[in-house]
């Protein structure tokens, strides 16, 4: 898989074990030892992206929000790096794509965490955690638009469910009388 294909992977936990897996040097996995690891990557999601409101709570107030995000991804990838570097799953990426890997670190990494991090001076920060994971399905309507890709019909369902989930999770609020931003 190529960067471009891991950078418009609808999900961050496929990216993330893309890039691993890719560094490792290997050639292909077999469809069923694939199929064995989704409850895996799904529960890791999950972990992830339900405690992210726990950094984004404590790291809002001390510093710039710039400055936070900065720090975030500074320590994310030291240890991202030590783990390649460890267990020599490191590869380096060639010139021609870096400009590639920028741009999605950029858009997936810097400008959309500075948009989120400073909607929590509006709304509670577990609801931009929520809010945040419909991240994959602008990754595939990228993908998409830019790339000709055509999501699969497990990822269109996934993106309706979600988009749903995230639907009745704000209808009450933005319905009943008197709303407002509540910290």
């Amino acid at each position: 898989m190529s960067l471009v294909e891991i950078a418009t992977e609808p999900s961050s936990v496929a990216i993330f074990a893309v890039a691993l897996y890719s560094s490792a040097g290997a050639s292909r996995v077999k469809a069923k030892k694939q199929n064995d690891m989704i409850p895996f990557y799904y529960a890791l999601t999950v972990i992830i992206w339900g405690t992210t409101w726990i950094a984004i709570k404590f790291q809002l107030g001390v510093i710039a929000v710039e400055a936070s995000i900065a720090y975030r991804f500074a320590l994310a990838s030291a240890i991202f790096f030590l783990f390649l570097s460890v267990t020599k799953r490191l590869s380096w990426i060639p010139l021609r794509q870096q400009p590639h890997v920028i741009a999605q670190g950029c858009c997936l990494f810097s400008f959309n965490f500075v948009c989120f991090y400073l909607a929590t001076d509006y709304i509670p920060s577990g609801l931009v955690a929520v809010v945040f994971s419909t991240a994959a399905i602008f990754n595939s309507a990228i993908a998409f638009l830019v790339y000709g890709r055509r999501p699969s019909g497990q990822t269109l369902l996934a993106v309706f469910v979600g988009t749903l989930g995230v639907f009745f999770l704000f209808f009450p609020p933005l319905t009943a009388p008197n709303s407002g931003a509540r910290r």
